[in-house]
């Protein structure tokens, strides 16, 4: 497990912006693969731009990783529930 990961870095195709921010907590498998989760409370956890912050999240760290992303999730704080985000 790994908590509050500095990300850094430009998307593809972004034409040079950059992402910059904080991943909350990154979780490696048992059989290697990496899972993301994000912390979100009230209307943020069900904002659009939440869900697009975990796949430039993804891009970002995956090379960075030892073993595939298998899946990434917005955790939203207030009702506890996990919201599975898909890569596309």
């Amino acid at each position: 497990v790994l908590r509050e990961q500095p990300v850094i870095g430009a998307l593809p195709g972004a034409d040079g912006a950059l992402v910059v921010g904080v991943c909350d907590v990154l979780v490696q498998d048992e059989a290697g693969a990496w899972w993301i989760y994000d912390y979100k409370s009230g209307g943020a956890a069900d904002d659009a731009a939440a869900a697009q912050q975990l796949r430039s999240y993804a891009v970002l760290l995956a090379p960075h990783l030892a073993g595939p992303v298998a899946g990434m999730a917005i955790v939203d704080l207030e009702s506890g529930e996990l919201r599975a985000i898909t890569s596309a």
